[in-house]
């Protein structure tokens, strides 16, 4: 390195530019997937209270309730996995914002290209 580089660094400063990164990246992905995996449980819950009313009113039988109960436990689950696949988009991107705000200090502080 030649005099005047920067050859320490401020892991306050970087610690608080690392965070606004990622809360930059993910602003607007948690609430969203929050309401949606929310509203599918809701739905699940009302779903389960009227299969166990059909069952109380013997429209159905216990195996019918079963039957309805995982149909639409399995949908939810569906719609859970994509909201987890979404998280994991959003903690991707998380990722890469943070990765370039610590590059660039990171680097030249090590003379090398490790991030």
């Amino acid at each position: 390195m030649t005099a005047g580089e920067e050859t320490t660094l401020d892991v306050t400063k970087l610690g608080e530019e690392m965070i606004d990164a990622a809360r930059a990246a993910i602003t607007g992905h948690a609430p969203p997937l929050r309401v949606m995996a929310e509203f599918e449980l809701r739905c699940l819950a009302g779903t389960l209270a009227d299969i166990g009313s059909m069952l109380a009113r013997g429209e159905i039988d216990p195996d019918s309730a079963r039957q309805m109960a995982n149909i639409h436990q399995l949908s939810v689950r569906s719609v859970l996995r994509s909201v987890e696949g979404l998280s994991l988009l959003a903690a991707e991107h998380a990722m890469a914002a943070v990765t370039r705000v610590a590059a660039g200090v990171v680097n030249r502080v090590v003379g090398f290209r490790l991030l």
